[in-house]
This record gives C-alpha cells, structure tokens and sequence, in this order.
C-alpha cells in the first residue's frame, strides 16, 4: 500500500493498516517534511516523488479525490492496481488497467494519540467495480471494519447522516439515515473519544503527539464537500445541510 497525503484521515487508517500487519510501501505529501513526521508513526519511508513508491504498490489510496495527483502517478500505476480514495467524491477515473474505488469511513477514525488498534466493527461503504469491491472490503476487514457496497446517492446521504449527528440533529440524521437503506444501529455506533487539541493545518506541523506538542487534528469529512455533491442527487437534503452549516 501507498499512502499519499499526510492529513489526518489517512495517516490514522495507515497506523490501522500498520497494526493490522498490512504492509505499507511509503507515504507521500505535502509539505515532504510533513510526510517525514509521519514515517515516525508508520515506520515506513517518505517519498519526494509520489511515483516512486506507487510503482511498487498493488493499492493506492489517496486521502482525496485528486485528479490532478492521479494524473502525476498514472504513469507508474501498475496493472491492476487498486486506486482509492477517502473523500466524498464516488471513484475517480482511473487509467485502465487499474480499478477505482471510493472509500468511505463513517466513523471517526482515531486520532494518533489513541491507542485503539482497529475501526472497532465501524460500517464503511465502498464504492466501485465488482473486483475493486471485494478488495476493498478485504482491506477494511482487516482493519476491523464492516464493508459494505453501496451506491453514489446511498453514500452522500450517509455521509450528510454522520454530519448531522457531530451537529446533534439526531432526528434529522436518523431519518436521512433511513432513507439511504442503513441499518438503524449503525448511525449511533460509539464515537472514539474527543481530544481537545484542533491543529493548524497551515502550520506545516504534524501534531502527532500531544505530550510532544503535536496534538491530533479531527477526522471528519467536509460537510460544504457533501452538500456540493448532493444538490443533484438529494436537493431537499443538500438544503437541510446547507440551513444547519448556517446555523450559529
């Protein structure tokens, strides 16, 4: 696997992957000192050229979906890579022979100063070709994850779902949750617990460990991204996110 992005999202499924003995080719990012930080965390190397590292890699996942930085490796994917994402965004468009996916974890991921091991039976939903499917689930599998395939609509509403519930409109939530065909006891699935570090992400620090003034930053997707994506799909419920984000 190769890790490009060093945002706070992928660098706490990496240390997942790690624990889970998956083995981790490098990481890539921006600033490449950012990515350094992290090798600390990952014990894996740190790559100045994203391509080097995905030339040896069955599985890419990118912690958005970049177009631009797909574009940069495509020519070192390899046949049949798997190409994921953990953003929003369904899966991207990726050179043939390569197999996209979309990857959507829907609980909070823990932050590296937790000392959890696994997504603890967290449900994440999969979005992609039948082949890419069954590898995608194999990898949240073994990082302790619920896999299951769902379609573009299904995944923004679950996505505006969890949103909601960090926004304590439970009701609301529960009722966009259901309408996306989810099981009920799957929105309300224990939440890891809160730090009270926020991180700049513009400061060019990793903020991995907190006793060492590197504090955790919050693993949630963008709520403004999910909107975006269902005013097409969903207008009633792009505007309900869009009333809620204006609330003081």
């Amino acid at each position: 696997m190769t890790l490009l992005g060093v945002g706070p999202r992928i660098l706490a499924l990496g240390r997942l992957a790690v624990r889970a003995d998956w083995p981790v080719v490098g990481i890539w990012g921006r600033p490449h000192r950012r990515a350094l930080e992290a090798t600390l965390v990952l014990g894996c190397p740190a790559f100045p050229d994203p391509c080097e590292p995905v030339a040896d890699s069955r599985l890419v996942l990118m912690e958005e979906a970049d177009d631009g930085l797909l574009r940069r490796v495509a020519p070192a994917l390899g046949e049949g890579v798997l190409v994921g994402h953990l953003g929003p965004e369904g899966p991207l468009s990726v050179p043939s022979p390569g197999q996209p996916l979309a990857m959507h974890v829907l609980e909070d991921l823990p932050d590296l100063s937790e000392d959890r091991i696994d997504l603890a039976g967290g449900l994440v939903l999969l979005e992609g070709a039948p082949a890419a499917l069954e590898r995608g689930a194999r990898l949240v599998r073994a990082l302790g994850g619920r896999p299951r395939a769902a379609g573009r609509l299904q995944c923004l509403q679950a996505l505006a779902a969890r949103a909601l519930v960090r926004r304590g409109q439970s009701a609301r939530a529960a009722r966009l949750w259901s309408e996306a065909g989810l099981e009920a006891g799957g929105l309300f699935h224990p939440a890891p617990r809160p730090t009270d570090g926020t991180g700049d992400p513009e400061s060019g620090a990793c903020r991995l460990w907190p006793g060492e003034g590197h504090q955790a930053l919050p693993c949630e997707d963008s709520l403004a991204g999910v909107v975006r994506l269902l005013r097409d799909l969903d207008p009633q419920a792009a505007r309900l996110l869009e009333e809620i984000e204006g609330e003081p």
